[in-house]
């Protein structure tokens, strides 16, 4: 899919940046969509072998600077309660078998 979307940026890139990046970048959409737009932009930006008829990156940035800064926050904010979350089920871990191995010592 990444390949798809790298080739059809470069045949028609003002179709692919106004009607296909605004489907991946949709809230509805699946992860899978806003991986592959951002892989392809990684794709198209580290390109060094670009043919000089091919659209450059430069060309997505009035469309995707803002919602790609969106797509990455909301992707920090919710990798920071998955931290959270992982801190607080160790601690309690911790807790549980530590109570565990005192109540056995115990007996």
């Amino acid at each position: 899919m990444i390949d798809c979307l790298t080739a059809l940026f470069r045949l028609n890139s003002r179709n692919v940046i106004w009607s296909l990046y605004p489907i991946c970048l949709d809230s509805e959409s699946p992860p899978i969509f806003k991986l592959v737009l951002v892989k392809s932009c990684l794709q198209i930006a580290s390109e060094e072998s670009r043919l000089p008829w091919n659209p450059t990156i430069s060309a997505t940035y009035s469309n995707l600077a803002g919602p790609l800064r969106k797509l990455f926050q909301e992707y920090l904010s919710k990798s920071k309660e998955r931290v959270k979350h992982l801190f607080l089920f160790l601690f309690l871990y911790y807790y549980l078998i530590t109570f565990f191995f005192q109540k056995k010592k115990r007996l």
